[in-house]
């Protein structure tokens, strides 16, 4: 009997230890989401902003060759 009760203590305590070990798993689990959300926007903000100054860039240097190509037809 006394086995029987030992061995019930001992299995509701791995049961215990085992709803602790999945409760910190899960918040471990939602905190790397949440990291991982955060970067990702973060680096869509980046690449967004890198993306408006290649479009600026880009369109300088095309004012600038279409000056060029004007000047050279005038002087044709």
């Amino acid at each position: 009997m006394q086995n029987r009760q030992n061995a019930k203590i001992r299995e509701q305590e791995s049961m215990r230890q085992l709803a602790e070990e999945r409760e910190k798993f899960e918040k471990e689990r939602k905190e790397n989401e949440e990291k991982i959300a955060k970067q990702q926007e973060e680096i869509a903000t980046k690449l967004a902003e890198e993306k408006k100054q290649l479009e600026i860039k880009l369109a300088e240097e095309k004012r600038k060759l279409d000056e060029t190509l004007a000047k050279e037809r005038e002087s044709l």
